[in-house]
């Protein structure tokens, strides 16, 4: 459901005020082999891999200054002839953007944004061995940080959008409650440390979404749809230019194949290094077949 921006003047001053809401939830499953590359090094052959997933946007729009927040939950089992259940990869990810409008006379405005974010487990991370590789709180991954940000978009013939951030950024990595002696001896393995961390330096924040235009049928409603989105977050742990192996770095790349706005088949690449826990990056690949459905929401006066 949508609704158009309506302009109201008042001393000569145009303002312009506009929300937008978006809900996707999602379930999937696969079926085959797929690889997970993940702290421990574990190479394993699935036989079933599902998932539930939810994902969140909103944000308010003002002449001046806009907000806007996500949220992305995700949860995982896959499970293999001859082994326990492996649990997760599981997420739990949250970003809070206020952002002020610096230079709006530009085809394409600067803005300068403050942002907050949090990465953690949504529910306990078990390998196939039983060991818990992570759960919730322990460890997370915390940024507050100011930049400098800009966005270009294009619509024709297909939809692009292409954003970049430059600034300064806060990170904690957080452990919640008391690790005993056995978490300790498990993580050891792959260098996770037992006491909470902190840094700061630079940080950049990019991201891209390309959608081409989709097939339609006799009535306008999509039969077959494509998109690509992908995005980048390098947080510098350390007050230094080149200095980027002390640091943290997400990428999450996602490329979907829809059909009739139900059915996706998606294909997902999320890696993660975080030099606080080994030096060694965290790669989680996943081919799945969803079912979701989209609500979406906007109002403007």
């Amino acid at each position: 459901m949508a609704a158009s921006i309506s302009y109201g003047q008042i001393n000569a001053y145009k303002r312009r005020h506009k929300w937008n809401f978006s809900a996707e939830p999602s379930f999937g499953f696969y079926i085959g082999y797929t690889g997970l590359d993940n702290a421990f090094g574990d190479d394993v052959s699935d036989l079933l891999r599902w998932g539930l997933g939810l994902r969140m946007e909103a944000d308010y729009q003002a002449t001046a200054y806009a907000i806007a927040a996500d949220l992305r939950m995700e949860y995982q089992q896959s499970h293999s002839s001859g082994r326990y259940p492996q649990k997760g990869p599981s997420i739990l990810e949250f970003n809070l953007r206020p952002l002020y409008k610096l230079v709006r006379s530009l085809d394409h405005p600067i803005n300068v944004s403050m942002q907050a974010g949090v990465y953690t487990a949504l529910l306990p991370e078990v390998s196939t061995d039983e060991i818990t590789i992570r759960k919730f709180f322990d460890p997370a991954a915390l940024y507050e940080g100011m930049f400098i940000q800009q966005e270009y978009g294009y619509n024709e013939p297909s939809d692009i959008r292409v954003s970049y951030q430059v600034g300064y950024a806060f990170q904690q990595l957080v452990y919640s409650g008391t690790r005993d002696q056995s978490d300790i001896a498990a993580t050891a393995l792959s260098g996770i440390p037992a006491e909470s961390q902190a840094g700061n330096g630079l940080a950049a924040i990019v991201s891209l979404e390309y959608t081409p235009p989709a097939s339609l049928d006799e009535h306008g409603s999509p039969i077959v749809g494509f998109d690509v989105s992908w995005n980048l977050k390098a947080l510098n742990k350390r007050v230094s230019l080149f200095g980027w192996r002390e640091s943290r770095v997400e990428s999450s790349f996602r490329a979907t194949l829809s059909l009739f706005k139900y059915f996706d088949f998606v294909n997902s690449i999320d890696l993660v290094y975080d030099s606080d826990i080994a030096y060694r990056r965290e790669l989680r690949t996943n081919l799945s077949f969803n079912i979701r459905y989209n609500l979406d929401l906007s109002s403007g006066s």
